[in-house]
């Protein structure tokens, strides 16, 4: 009640802060690492850049030459084509989620200032999968670029899909989402930055040389061979050649590579998102 000749007292009702949806949230997190990223942006392209003329060059056309006629009916450099931009999409990804995930986590506490924003936890790691995803399709798109560019030079692309080799870069970004959420398994383990070595040496390396990439899978020993159709790598490397080449270069069941994919890449970047959140609630 007020008094006489006083202004009556205005009541508002406040409704309690809601944060931004889900979908700008993962935003916001794949937002500021672009900004951090573009800082450096030509020191982190240029390797992407160069590193596969280089590979190309010294493995595809240098030791191409001795091979005669090639890879499964191709040319040496044009078979590890499709295995080259799986290995980029992958090390993009990986060395994201441990290196830099434990650098962002253990030195820099760069999540604890995120978490003082309306972002949770699910939230930060979700995103920066995401932002491995972008990644993963930009450099997969460079690397794409240098390699049609040898094709051109070399004669291979009389062998090209046309049609098709254009949706390599959305195979690259799947790729990256199913290793980002691989690499978060392996950040949340690890203690030390140097036992990362170990994962790039003992899991990375030998994926990318028994995927198809340098030689078909299918002159493996049958028991090499059953683990080789097993690894993820494998399967984005058949997807690849399948985009490039068309079915007549692939496995019998390369139809099923996106299927693979599709599940593999859920599950990992669930399991990584939770195991990351728990590391960094404790």
């Amino acid at each position: 009640m007020t008094e006489p000749g006083q202004a009556p007292e205005l009541r508002v009702a406040r409704e309690p802060h809601q944060p931004p949806p889900r979908w700008r949230r993962l935003l916001s997190v794949v937002r500021r690492h672009w900004v951090v990223y573009a800082s450096t942006f030509l020191a982190n392209a240029l390797p992407a850049f160069f590193e596969p003329i280089l590979f190309l060059t010294a493995i595809g056309l240098g030791l191409g030459a001795y091979v005669g006629e090639g890879m499964a009916g191709l040319p040496m450099g044009a078979f590890m084509g499709p295995g080259a931009l799986a290995m980029t999409a992958m090390f993009t990804a990986a060395f994201e989620t441990t290196y830099g995930t434990f650098v962002r986590l253990v030195y820099q506490k760069t999540y604890d200032g995120m978490l003082a924003t309306p972002l949770t936890p699910s939230d930060v790691f979700l995103g920066e999968v995401l932002w491995c995803g972008c990644k993963g399709f930009l450099f997969t798109s460079i690397v794409l670029t240098v390699y049609l560019a040898f094709g051109r030079y070399n004669g291979w692309w009389v062998h090209f899909q046309w049609s098709t080799l254009f949706l390599a870069p959305l195979v690259g970004a799947t790729c990256s989402l199913l290793f980002a959420g691989l690499g978060l398994h392996v950040a949340a383990l690890t203690k030390n930055m140097n036992n990362f070595n170990f994962f790039v040496s003992g899991v990375l390396t030998p994926m990318s040389l028994f995927s198809g990439m340098v030689f078909p899978v299918s002159d493996l020993p049958v028991v090499l061979r059953q683990l080789a159709y097993a690894l993820p790598l494998f399967h984005v490397t058949e997807l690849n050649r399948l985009l490039l080449f068309g079915p007549e270069q692939c496995v019998s069941f390369v139809w099923a590579c996106p299927l693979y994919l599709l599940v593999v890449t859920s599950l990992l970047v669930w399991s990584g998102v939770r195991v990351m959140r728990n590391r960094l609630i404790q």
